[in-house]
């Protein structure tokens, strides 16, 4: 029985490792009890150096004040979901550099205690694409609003240019009819 726990251990861990995206387990206490290889190089921690350490080593500051609470109320629900609904999420690495995220959470229990399973995607890439996208609008909003400008003052030149022929047809049509 022994074998096979170990066997089965050794499956997770691998499978675990076979994920793109980090996995980081916390306890009740919001303690990590394992990451998998991509959340600690995601985060730029050693194999292991995150074990024993609070959830909030990941948090950036500014936000570490509401985490704990949300924590605590997401382990009375437990509910697996997206992390974050509608709002940019961040992670910060050993460096203390900080990063945007996504997260997943999965709650579990297991023997009577309950842990918490974040699988967490970096979306450095994503974000710096729709920034850029942001721009590439913004930019051609712009060439827009110009063109537009340009347009409009084209056509109030070709009313003046049409109101000036107009205006000489009319002379010369009344010279021709005072000739006649």
């Amino acid at each position: 029985m022994k074998v096979f726990e170990e066997k089965k251990g050794n499956i997770f861990r691998i499978l675990s490792e076979a994920i793109s995206e980090g996995i980081v387990i916390v306890n009740e206490k919001q303690e990590i009890v394992t990451s998998n290889e991509a959340a600690d190089r995601m985060f730029g921690y050693g194999p292991k150096e995150l074990l024993g350490e609070n959830i909030n080593l990941l948090i950036p500051r500014e936000y570490r004040h509401s985490h704990t609470q949300q924590v605590e109320e997401y382990l009375e629900k437990s509910d697996p979901r997206q992390m974050g609904h509608g709002r940019d999420l961040y992670g910060r690495r050993k460096d203390g550099s900080v990063f945007p995220v996504e997260a997943g959470l999965n709650p579990f229990e297991i023997y009577g205690s309950k842990y918490v399973m974040a699988l967490v995607t970096d979306i450095s890439v994503r974000k710096g694409q729709e920034r850029e996208i942001i721009e590439l609008n913004m930019q051609l909003e712009q060439k827009v609003e110009a063109r537009t400008k340009e347009l409009k003052q084209t056509i109030k030149e070709l009313k003046e240019e049409v109101a000036k022929r107009k205006e000489a047809e009319y002379k010369i049509l009344e010279s021709l009819r005072k000739e006649r």
